[in-house]
């Protein structure tokens, strides 16, 4: 009988060959099946494949990771960088994103009335009405950026929701196809972008450099070049960048295919235990006592004039 060969004993060149063709949820199993496989199946080349070319194309949200160069990661200088950042990345994705009031604040947030939008679970394919954010404030209250004028309400946070005063419980979510942050009751919606993604890779790649210099991969000096270069490449960070950004972003939905969203929420209890347009300008309501650029009546007037009957200026469902 002539004897078996077994898939670990196979050249090294061809095991790769073969890890190349699989997806992350094919690579995840076969880390389990030996000490050798487990060290493939876990090396750099394949995961930032599973990351870059699988992961972050499938949802919108990651689009500003798609923007940075691979080269400005620093994942490589750990055998399993690249593992440890996609199983990073599904953990983000998985767990619930409003944890603490820093959550809320700072973002633009875009206001959506559902009973005028033909399909509520897709924002993309409306104008929001409103342009809203949730500021620093003794009296905790919602600051108008553009669109309709809103009544403006306390808000808190209460149970893992976000409450407005006199309104339903804002239940936190995502966004379809996307993964922007999403709040909603009965007759609102309210989306803005995910920084949380980028944000958690970013520090995972300084956790590797600065392991490596206490290791001695890496001096200091290369170490902070490193953390420097890839906080220079990021986008920036303002309040009208992330708007823009975060319109952009509704726009790409339409053209990406989510057939496989459903895998993704999927992280194998093994691994996870291992851990591997124009932007809309700034036009505050007069209303909220808020500072006005002169142009933002005209703009308000042209604003509700195209918009669906029904739609009235003094609208308070935020």
């Amino acid at each position: 009988m002539p004897p078996t060969l077994l898939l670990e004993n196979l050249p090294l060149e061809v095991l790769h060959h073969v890890l190349s063709n699989l997806s992350a949820n094919e690579l995840i199993p076969i880390r389990s099946v030996s000490v050798r496989l487990r060290d493939l199946a876990t090396s750099n080349p394949h995961w930032r494949r599973c990351l870059l070319n699988d992961l972050v194309p499938s949802f919108a949200a990651l689009y500003e990771i798609s923007e940075i160069p691979p080269g400005l990661w620093s994942f490589t200088v750990a055998h399993d960088g690249w593992f440890k950042a996609y199983c990073r990345l599904k953990r983000v994705i998985r767990n619930p994103w409003l944890l603490r009031e820093e959550d809320m604040i700072g973002a633009p947030w875009l206001v959506y009335f559902k009973q005028h939008m033909v399909d509520p679970s897709r924002p993309g394919e409306h104008e929001p009405h409103a342009v809203i954010r949730f500021d620093v404030n003794p009296e905790k209250k919602a600051k108008l950026i553009a669109g309709i004028p809103l009544t403006s309400r306390n808000w808190w946070l209460e149970g893992g929701t976000m409450r407005v005063s006199a309104y339903p419980p804002n239940i936190p979510g995502r966004v379809c196809g996307t993964l922007c942050r999403k709040l909603e009751h009965s007759t609102v919606a309210m989306v803005s972008d995910s920084p949380e993604f980028m944000n958690e890779l970013v520090e995972l790649n300084n956790e590797i450099v600065e392991e490596a210099v206490r290791a001695c991969i890496l001096d200091r000096e290369e170490a902070d070049q490193r953390i420097a270069a890839l906080e220079q490449a990021r986008l920036p960070d303002d309040l009208s960048s992330r708007n823009d950004r975060l319109r952009r972003i509704l726009k790409i939905t339409d053209e990406l295919e989510n057939e496989d969203e459903d895998e993704l929420y999927e992280l194998n209890e093994r691994d996870e235990l291992e851990d591997g347009d124009e932007i809309l300008r700034r036009l505050p309501s007069d209303e909220d006592g808020c500072e006005s650029d002169g142009h933002g009546d005209e703009w308000r007037q042209m604003l509700m004039n195209s918009q669906p009957e029904g739609i009235v200026a003094n609208h308070s469902e935020l």
